[in-house]
């Protein structure tokens, strides 16, 4: 993974109607924006690739028609550079 991205695991546990994520990002909690409008559902945990290093991150389920069915908390993540030898 280069610098200026990230990975996001999402994943509803029990949720049949989740088809695809929508992961926010930004620099504080009170300033996201969509950063992966959708990301198809694939089993129970979804990787989704994300051209950004937030730090602060929120996952929105969609269902089939896209509409919001779930949001998750904001969460802050450490930022970790790749480090060159």
């Amino acid at each position: 993974m280069r610098d200026g991205q990230a990975i996001v695991y999402a994943s509803w546990n029990g949720s049949t109607e989740t088809v695809a994520w929508q992961v926010l990002a930004g620099p504080t909690p009170f300033k996201l924006a969509v950063v992966v409008f959708t990301a198809p559902r694939t089993g129970f945990e979804t990787d989704i690739y994300a051209e950004t290093v937030g730090p602060y991150f929120q996952v929105k389920a969609l269902d089939s028609c896209e509409n919001v069915i779930g949001t998750s908390p904001t969460t802050y993540v450490k930022i970790r550079r790749n480090r060159r030898k």
